[in-house]
């Protein structure tokens, strides 16, 4: 069966590539390094049956391929105690500016183009308290034009994932697309 080789409104076609193309001992790499990325990979290899360098080698191509990468993640529960889903109902363009403004945010941890249902955009964000959600969404959704409805859902810290990219606090200079500079941010303040 071929795929077509378009989108709708801006959706992507369906993914063709699965796990399935990983054999099994692609599968135990990447499981034990899900679990533990900073195991050592003759620790792997004792798990695996390869030799350190035979992972090595593997995480590599695996990396090269784009089906793997690593990367530090904060601890979510250190930094933030509420989450918000924040549902947006938005001309296309706007939804496309709204990804482009929050897709390197740090306080975002899903952002999702959806098809159906009420919204056509839902921004999963991590913060301090209620009162930054209420902020970031009147200052950093609101203040958008032609946005036709916004539903905002208080939760716990997800379930899921537990780790979360740290703010770019590196670059003092660079500023984001939402017009402010992680280390000035009042949401990380």
């Amino acid at each position: 069966m071929k795929m077509a080789d378009f989108s709708v409104e801006d959706y992507p076609a369906p993914s063709s590539w699965s796990l399935k193309a990983l054999d099994e001992i692609d599968l135990k790499i990447v499981k034990t390094l899900c679990q533990d990325g900073r195991e050592r990979f003759v620790e792997v290899a004792k798990q695996t049956g390869l030799t350190a360098v035979g992972v090595k080698n593997r995480v590599e191509k695996l990396i090269e391929q784009g089906v793997l990468k690593i990367h530090s993640l904060l601890n979510t529960e250190k930094f933030y105690s509420v989450s918000a889903s924040i549902g947006i109902e938005a001309p296309p363009e706007v939804i496309s500016k709204l990804v482009k403004k929050f897709e390197n945010c740090p306080l975002t941890y899903n952002l999702v183009k959806v098809s159906s249902g009420d919204h056509n955009l839902i921004i999963g964000i991590l913060a301090p308290t209620i009162e930054r959600v209420n902020d970031f969404v009147g200052k950093q959704i609101r203040s958008e034009s032609k946005i036709r409805n916004i539903h905002v859902n208080f939760g716990e810290l997800p379930a899921v994932p537990k780790g979360h990219l740290p703010p770019n606090f590196s670059d003092e200079y660079k500023k984001c697309l939402c017009e402010n500079r992680c280390n000035e941010c009042e949401y990380f303040l």
